[in-house]
């Protein structure tokens, strides 16, 4: 079973970040937007679960590299671990308006849509991904392999605050009320 391992850090703004992965030598990725659709059943049977079934669509801020589309479960979060850890199950589709059908047809509905500029690195084992968000504002997230090598970067980018343990959509949802379903950039 896939897992997904990592830590959210809330920031007001990247620039110390970004000077620390250039000084510990961390590798940059092209910036992309994400525009992530979240699906439930009409009965909200996965939000009860505390899983999530997401379509992500990708395109980038600069240049014209295309991506395909993501389709992405996310179990529950596991209880009593440093770092936030729950299944993942991912695979790249090459039609995100069939998908978004297919869905439909089984039952599920968009319920929520939300933007994200990314910028991501690779630094040592860990994927280190600055996150801007309308509304909620800025996130660095760590993912990695083990709460070691999380805890490794985290300290190599001087990240010491407390961790953020809900996800974008629950943090969303706090600020913006429950009758929120869209966050996105304006334009």
């Amino acid at each position: 079973m896939p897992t997904e391992t990592e830590v959210k850090f809330r920031v007001n703004g990247f620039a110390a970040v970004r000077e620390a992965l250039r000084s510990a030598g961390a590798r940059a990725k092209a910036g992309v937007l994400q525009t992530d659709t979240y699906f439930d059943t009409p009965s909200r049977s996965l939000l009860k679960r505390g899983a999530g079934l997401r379509l992500r669509v990708i395109t980038p801020l600069k240049g014209k590299k295309t991506f395909k589309p993501l389709l992405t479960y996310k179990g529950p979060i596991q209880p009593g671990r440093g770092v936030k850890a729950r299944q993942e199950v991912q695979t790249l589709v090459d039609d995100a308006g069939a998908i978004n059908e297919m869905l439909t047809a089984m039952g599920y509905r968009p319920c929520f849509v939300v933007q994200k500029r990314r910028w991501s690195f690779l630094l040592g084992d860990c994927q280190v991904e600055l996150d801007e968000l309308p509304v909620i504002g800025s996130f660095v997230e760590i993912e990695g392999p083990g709460e070691k090598s999380i805890t490794r970067a985290r300290k190599a980018l001087g990240l010491t605050g407390p961790a953020v343990r809900d996800h974008y959509l629950k943090l969303l949802q706090l600020k913006c009320g429950p009758g929120c379903r869209k966050a996105v950039f304006a334009g």
